[in-house]
């Protein structure tokens, strides 16, 4: 688990940040981040303990989204040949990341969710082709969300500091209200995490796990 550090300004509020009292479970939607096998299984190249670490908070907060009515959705970053989803040359074919999206392509051993999640039937599972999950050229889960009446986000999975912070900022500028969980989202190391949630502040109400299950119980943080 991550040693969390955030940054003064959002512990005394010298600096603008989001806090909200309150959440309706019936338009919330948990996203829970490319939680998939090669980021979490042991022995996947891009693998991380601290994804590993992160899934008993997950997983709670699953279990208390479900049981509040809000809908549970579970994005899988994904790899496409086909328009509108295919991505540039120059980024599929990058010696850093060209190992990476082989695996995620569909069908590959990298590209499914963890068995270690707790997903029932209802969920919804989100093809995502792009960082962020709210981008038109990634997938139309904004779409999707915004017909069943969801305006408020919670944010768990990985990583941190790329799909979890990109999906947030995009979210909190299409007018959606964002929670994003501090101890139920991972990076590879306890710096980019605690940066990328100094980041995030200003785009998203930064609460811990048991915080956001107090909420959606229909309580007040302690």
């Amino acid at each position: 688990m991550h040693k969390l550090e955030l940054p003064p300004h959002l512990i005394d509020g010298t600096r603008p940040c989001f806090r909200f009292a309150s959440l309706e479970p019936a338009r919330t939607a948990l996203l829970v981040i490319d939680l998939q096998t090669a980021f979490v299984d042991e022995g996947q190249p891009f693998a991380s303990q601290n994804a590993r670490d992160i899934l008993p908070n997950v997983n709670a907060i699953i279990a208390a989204a479900r049981t509040a009515g809000a809908l549970v959705v579970f994005t899988r970053a994904s790899t496409s040949d086909h328009p509108p989803y295919v991505r540039p040359d120059w980024f599929d074919h990058s010696a850093a990341y060209a190992p990476l999206a082989d695996l995620l392509r569909e069908g590959r051993p990298g590209h499914a969710l963890s068995a270690l999640l707790d997903r029932q039937q209802g969920d919804l599972v989100i093809d995502k082709y792009r960082s962020s999950a709210m981008l038109p050229q990634s997938c139309d889960l904004a779409d999707r969300l915004r017909a069943g009446g969801i305006d408020t986000l919670i944010i768990v999975g990985a990583i941190t500091n790329y799909c979890c912070e990109n999906t947030a900022r995009d979210a909190c500028q299409m007018d959606f209200r964002v929670f994003f969980v501090t101890d139920a989202t991972a990076a590879m190391t306890d710096a980019e995490h605690n940066a990328s949630l100094g980041s995030v502040g200003g785009h998203a109400d930064l609460r811990d796990t048991s915080e956001i299950i107090r909420l959606l119980q229909g309580h007040e943080p302690q």
